[in-house]
């Protein structure tokens, strides 16, 4: 998979997964409290991943989510971690610093989402 693909592909598992975690936290009058810190997060690594130059180009439209079943927090855990790896690797092809920083810094905020996640 191109470095590209790569990267469209790790925002829009994060837009997903945005999607679903704000699903959670607007379900239930406490649900921010449970998953605001997740939310944060997940918006935050998406942002930093968009400040890639390589990124920029790559129109994002996302398509709604259906919370369901599937999605627990220990799926949504695990696509974090999914997610980490991939960006530290496309981290470790790109040649421009700006890329790197950006891959790395959304890595770090994946990091904290998968701890926020628990």
């Amino acid at each position: 998979m191109a470095i590209e693909a790569a990267l469209g592909s790790a925002s829009a598992r994060l837009a997903q997964a945005a999607r679903i975690i704000e699903k959670y936290a607007n379900a239930e009058p406490t649900g921010f409290v449970r998953w605001g810190m997740a939310l944060y997060e997940v918006q935050a690594a998406r942002d930093a991943l968009h400040q890639a130059p390589s990124l920029s180009q790559m129109p994002v439209a996302p398509q709604p989510v259906a919370v369901s079943e599937e999605w627990s927090r220990e799926t949504l855990h695990a696509l974090a971690g999914k997610i980490e790896h991939e960006l530290v690797q496309a981290a470790e092809q790109l040649a421009g610093a700006d890329d790197k920083l950006a891959c790395l810094n959304a890595s770090l905020h994946a990091a904290r989402l998968r701890n926020a996640l628990g």
